[in-house]
Parts: structure tokens; C-alpha cells; sequence
């Protein structure tokens, strides 16, 4: 009888200890029936990666002339450009001599005499970083059809001034495009002394006695505004049947 009673309380034990894992597992002290997802930790890129980035971005950006300056300089330092009219034929280095204005008249882009002389903008009044609102660029008109000698064949037609308006200037750190606005005949005054172009009534003035010009010769394009705070370069070569006079390109800097 001892024995029964034994088992008997046995038993109960085991079945107590049962109901009381039970109500463990199902108040949540030994976790969940189900899997649970770990907790993502949210991670920002790191100020390295940002700089990384930043850096991987402005080598993308980093502007690469197709002129290889570097070669140009050894040749001559006072080589600041290139200039190139597409189609034309017109495709030069331009130059600026820091003490001597006339230089490049008769010198050619390695420094040597030369009847062709080079294109050129004057240091007295003119930077080389292409800002100025008017830059000219001079260049001799030469039978040989060299350096400035077609400019006037070319924009004194209608067909090729409308064909032969884009303009591009070469830089070591940038590339700068224009639109021919204008081609005429003008007098011998030095423009860059005549006008003072940071004054807009100055600047206003040059662009009026522009458009006044009547010659049969003259072109204009209608589709380009010119108006103060633009930059405008000038292409000035002597006037084919008067060497007293000028023939002028003007080109306005495309903003867009």
C-alpha cells in the first residue's frame, strides 16, 4: 500500500511540473514559440566615405582641354589660349606678352619674328582669364588666307556668317563658347581706350555704334541680344581695300 501511495505522489509531481513549464512558456520568460529578425543597426556612411564621395565627384567634374597646354607652354608661356572657329579654318594660339603690348604683332607663337604674326590681346587692357566684359583679340590680315586674312571673306557673306557663328576659346581649366552677333567695318580707334566697358553707358554706346554701322558688308544676327554684363570678345584685323579702317567679329558669351 506504502508503494502505491509512492508512485502515486510520483506522478502528481511530474504532472505539476508540467502545468508550471507550460505557464512559463506562455508568459514569455523563456521567449517566444516564433523566430524573431535581429535588430538592424541603421549605419551612415562615415565622414571617409562622404570625402571619398565628394572627391570621386569633383574627378568627374574636373574639366580636361583638349589642348595640351602643358606641351604649349614649353614652346612659350605667354600661351594662355586657344582659339577655334569650326569649319573655317581659323584655329590659333592666343598670346600675351606681360611687357611689350605689340609683341605678338610680328612674333609668332614660339617667340620668333614673323610677317604673320600671332593672335593676341593686350595685357594694358585685358586679362587672360577671359572675365573682361570686352576682350580683343587681334590678328593680322594676311593674303595667305593665315591667321585673321578669311575673317572678313567669311562674315561678309550672309550665308557663312549664319553658317560660321559658333566661336570657342580653349582654356587650361575651361572652355568657353560664343555666338557670332556681328560683323562689320569700323574705324581705327582702340576700342579698349575709347570705352570704358565696366560703364554701362560705355559698354551700351559701343554696341549702339555697332549696329549703327550701314555698310553692304555689315551682318548682324538677330537671334543673339546683346546687353551690359555680357562678355563679348572682339576679332579685330585691318579692312581689306583700306588699311586706315578695322574689320570687325564681334561674339557674345553663351550663357546657357
Amino acid at each position: 500500500m506504502n508503494k502505491k501511495y509512492l508512485i502515486a505522489a510520483i506522478v502528481c509531481l511530474v504532472l505539476a511540473a508540467a502545468v508550471a513549464a507550460a505557464a512559463l512558456l506562455g508568459s514569455g520568460l523563456f521567449g517566444s514559440s516564433e523566430a524573431e529578425e535581429p535588430p538592424l543597426v541603421s549605419v551612415s556612411p562615415s565622414d571617409d566615405d562622404e570625402e571619398e564621395e565628394e572627391q570621386k565627384e569633383e574627378e568627374e567634374e574636373t574639366y580636361v582641354s583638349p589642348i595640351d597646354f602643358q606641351a604649349l607652354w614649353e614652346r612659350n608661356t605667354d600661351i594662355f589660349g586657344w582659339l577655334d572657329i569650326p569649319g573655317t579654318g581659323i584655329s590659333y594660339a592666343l598670346l600675351q606678352s606681360a611687357e611689350d603690348d605689340a609683341l605678338y604683332l610680328d612674333h609668332d607663337e614660339d617667340g620668333n619674328y614673323s610677317a604673320n604674326g600671332s593672335l593676341f590681346t593686350e595685357a594694358t587692357y585685358n586679362s587672360t582669364d577671359m572675365t573682361d566684359p570686352v576682350t580683343a583679340i587681334y590678328g593680322h590680315h594676311m593674303k595667305s588666307g593665315a591667321m585673321f586674312g578669311n575673317l572678313q571673306k567669311i562674315y561678309s557673306d550672309a550665308d557663312d556668317f549664319a553658317q560660321y557663328s559658333e566661336v570657342i576659346i580653349y582654356l587650361p581649366e575651361r572652355e568657353i563658347d560664343y555666338t557670332v552677333c556681328a560683323a562689320v567695318p569700323f574705324d581705327n580707334r582702340h576700342l579698349l581706350y575709347s570705352y570704358d566697358f565696366e560703364s554701362e553707358y560705355y559698354f551700351n554706346l559701343f554696341w549702339s555704334d555697332i549696329t549703327s554701322v550701314r555698310a553692304i558688308s555689315a551682318q548682324f544676327n538677330d537671334n543673339v541680344e546683346v546687353s551690359y554684363g555680357d562678355h563679348l570678345i572682339v576679332l579685330s584685323t585691318c579692312l581689306s581695300g583700306d588699311n586706315s579702317k578695322r574689320y570687325l567679329v564681334i561674339a557674345r558669351e553663351n550663357t546657357d
